[in-house]
């Protein structure tokens, strides 16, 4: 059996608080209406749903720092693409206002003899 130092038991009647340094042992009383198995299965409970809290805290950092390793090549990549799209956009809108593509047009008439 694990030690135990302090057991809590939330009941919607009262709230149990058990001080001891072993489950033979108790130290203090306060509010108590439960028998002692049923302070251990409490104490077991509160033990439980602690540690489910700490493993989902540890999942949510994990699911966090992956987020943030996703993030960073994603935003740079997307980066890197607005960045080709810009340029594209501006040659393109220097080739058809400066008219530079007129051998572009020219090409499209052919040429006739005199």
């Amino acid at each position: 059996m694990p030690r135990y130092h302090v057991l809590v038991h939330v009941h919607p009647k009262n709230v149990i608080l058990l001080a001891c340094d072993t489950l033979d042992r108790p130290q203090s009383f306060l509010s108590s209406s439960l028998s002692m198995n049923e302070l251990v299965a409490a104490a077991i409970k509160v033990q439980k749903v602690y540690k489910s809290y700490q493993t989902r805290r540890n999942l949510a950092d994990c699911a966090v720092v992956i987020e943030e390793l996703w993030f960073v090549p994603r935003l740079l990549v997307m980066t890197i693409y607005n960045i080709l799209l810009n340029i594209v956009q501006l040659v393109w809108h220097v080739l058809l206002n400066n008219n530079l593509p007129y051998w572009w047009k020219a090409s499209d008439y052919p040429l006739i003899a005199p």
